[in-house]
């Protein structure tokens, strides 16, 4: 093989070895997205409890407290079944008033590789991913992509 072709066989051996075809990503993967994590951005503290996989789903929620008052809930599952993997958000204010429902779309799996899980679909008429990324110093990082506009949420495991 020519010298010049040696590195890009070996960029496409690494990246297809390292991910999974979404149909082979179910919640039993995901076992190290489980426990409580915990972060601050811009003053406010951001927290993610997820369960462990049992069955074919996991249960989790995330809290944004600023200022000392609760901004917002959200109650999340991961639920793998014949149809593949989906992420199910439902978004609340402090108040537990529901975000309209329309809003909040099922996310299927796109993709996976080991300490990677990658969700995507529609907000409304918004296209929305969402990265969820163990850090190479064992963090969390989190990150939302609504129409190219990107939000990063760093996490600590407590």
């Amino acid at each position: 093989m020519k010298p010049s072709l040696i590195l890009p066989a070996l960029t496409f051996l690494v990246l297809t070895s390292a991910s999974l075809p979404a149909a082979d990503c179910t919640v039993t993967r995901f076992n190290w997205l489980s426990g409580r994590w915990t972060g601050q951005m811009n003053g406010a503290v951001s927290e993610e409890i997820w369960s462990a996989p049992e069955g074919d789903s996991m249960m989790g929620m995330w809290r944004l407290v600023s200022k000392g008052a609760t901004r917002i809930f959200e109650f999340a599952t991961i639920v793998s079944n014949a149809q593949g993997t989906t992420l199910n958000l439902r978004h609340f204010s402090a108040r537990m008033e529901g975000w309209p429902k329309e809003k909040e779309q099922p996310l299927a799996l796109t993709s996976c590789a080991d300490g990677e899980i990658v969700f995507a679909g529609k907000e409304g008429e918004v296209n929305v991913k969402l990265t969820y990324l163990r850090t190479a110093n064992g963090g969390l990082s989190v990150t939302l992509d609504k129409d190219g506009k990107k939000q990063e949420y760093q996490f600590v495991k407590q």
